[in-house]
């Protein structure tokens, strides 16, 4: 059903360009939707007939019957395609829903997916790389070089300082020890009398009878108490 709205979707697009041509238009491509598939369930129908009663006669080997699959596949590709304005690949779809009802069902969809893995899928998106524009995938790129750069400037500039600091602050803190002096981010200048997994406890003043406990983030400076 969304190949046959994309269908309807395309044929607007290409239809008049008055509001009475595009009219015009949905009703042709639905008349020609509601055709196709009365030649779906027809051709469909006759084609299984004799395909079945091929298969009941038939004794020279499995390959052909593959071939004839093949065949099926791109007459109705090309029928829907070139009589009813549907999309081909709906065509060949019907057909693999036709082949799916035949005894031979099993077999051919493993030649069909041998064929399809090696040859009509690379051509299938080789087809659909050949139809970007290659001007605009260059500017594109250019671009994204563009945006590459600035991202990077930016980083070097103001992001990787940053975290070299923040790396120096957490490696100072890791290393702290009871007995450092430490200036905390208020500019009072103490000692670490306690050392929790978060949290220390900071000693001020000359007689250290003020004692205040604070996170470990508040503190700017370390220095050792081995370097006294």
């Amino acid at each position: 059903m969304g190949i046959i709205a994309l269908t309807v979707v395309i044929s607007l697009g290409t239809g008049g360009s008055g509001a009475s041509g595009n009219s015009e238009s949905l009703g042709i491509v639905l008349l020609k939707i509601l055709l196709f598939f009365v030649f779906v369930g027809v051709f469909g129908f006759i084609i299984y007939k004799l395909y079945k009663k091929w298969c009941e006669h038939d004794g020279k080997g499995m390959h052909r019957h593959a071939i004839m699959a093949f065949v099926i596949c791109l007459l109705m590709s090309f029928a829907a395609e070139y009589f009813f304005g549907v999309a081909d690949i709906t065509g060949a779809f019907f057909a693999g829903v036709i082949i799916s009802m035949t005894q031979k069902d099993q077999f051919i969809a493993s030649k069909f997916d041998v064929v399809a893995y090696m040859l009509l899928s690379p051509i299938f998106f080789a087809s659909i790389g050949l139809k970007v524009d290659g001007k605009a995938v260059a500017s594109m790129g250019i671009l994204i070089v563009v945006y590459a750069v600035i991202f990077g400037g930016f980083y070097m500039i103001f992001m990787r300082p940053q975290k070299k600091e923040q790396k120096r602050v957490q490696a100072m803190i890791n290393e702290m020890e009871v007995g450092d002096t430490v200036l905390t981010t208020g500019g009072f200048y103490g000692v670490l009398i306690d050392i929790s997994d978060e949290d220390v406890i900071v000693e001020f003043g000359s007689n250290k009878n003020c004692r205040i406990p604070m996170q470990k983030a508040a503190i700017a400076q370390v220095e050792k108490a081995s370097a006294e």
